[in-house]
């Protein structure tokens, strides 16, 4: 019995400390990546005011990207129409397809700013995409940073799990511990009187526990007790009368 209820204890605290490390890392990875989008909305508004539409795009942008959001941000201007003007991450040389058809950019040009997050084929990693449309023209000047919140998040997280687990596991074995003692003595001295019912014909005598359920217990077997040893002494006189009978009869 102690070892059923030790494994239950484990089973639901590791559940437990499973559920709250996902719940805890679903709402730490949305509010970081809802201050990385407020960032780089930020970022997209200085650059909006620090580029000079009217000259050579793609070497402003190669000069400012460094200084947006970080080593790995990927910058890119577009035309109203999705054609790309200016980016960071490819070569000038080769031709980009249309972005019109991209989250972020249809948001821009419906709101004025657009995000979004997916998997980039251009550089093939998860990218956080955040886009304005420019207030100097029919232009959008969108940011791309690698986010994957659940790769730097798990490393933080880890050995955090790890540790609470073990802290757990020590409470928990006191706790199961103190707790088997009180189910388990209750029910041990519930079967020794109950032997006495069988071994030495007497009337049980139990005590008050602190589990209601063990005291209901407790009660009906006093009271079967009781018919029992009632039944037994009315056989034993019965037994008596017979053998007086027979006795007198010969």
């Amino acid at each position: 019995m102690k070892k059923s209820i030790w494994i239950r204890f484990l089973i639901v605290i590791i559940l437990s400390v499973c559920l709250c490390g996902g719940i805890s890392g679903v709402l730490i990875g949305n509010i970081m990546q809802e201050q990385n989008e407020n960032n780089m909305v930020y970022s997209l508004r200085l650059l909006d005011y620090s580029l000079n539409f009217q000259e050579d795009l793609q070497q402003q942008v190669d000069i400012l990207n460094p200084l947006t959001f970080s080593e790995d941000t990927r910058l890119t201007v577009l035309s109203a129409d999705g054609e790309v003007l200016a980016d960071t991450s490819v070569d000038p040389d080769e031709p980009l397809e249309n972005h019109l058809d991209r989250a972020e950019v249809r948001e821009a040009l419906a709101n004025g700013v657009g995000v979004a997050s997916r998997y980039s084929d251009t550089l093939h990693q998860q990218l956080l995409y955040a886009c304005i449309y420019s207030g100097h023209g029919d232009y959008l000047i969108r940011l791309a940073v690698p986010f994957n919140p659940w790769s730097g998040f798990l490393k933080g997280l880890l050995p955090a799990l790890f540790l609470s687990t073990l802290v757990s596991l020590a409470v928990s074995a006191v706790l199961a511990k103190k707790f088997t003692k009180t189910v388990t003595e209750p029910l041990l001295e519930i079967s020794e009187e109950m032997s006495k019912i069988q071994n030495e014909n007497k009337i049980p005598h139990f005590g008050q526990y602190r589990y209601p359920e063990l005291n209901n217990i407790v009660v009906s077997t006093a009271k079967l007790s009781e018919r029992i040893n009632l039944t037994m002494e009315n056989l034993r006189l019965e037994r008596k009368k017979i053998d007086y009978i027979l006795d007198n009869m010969s």
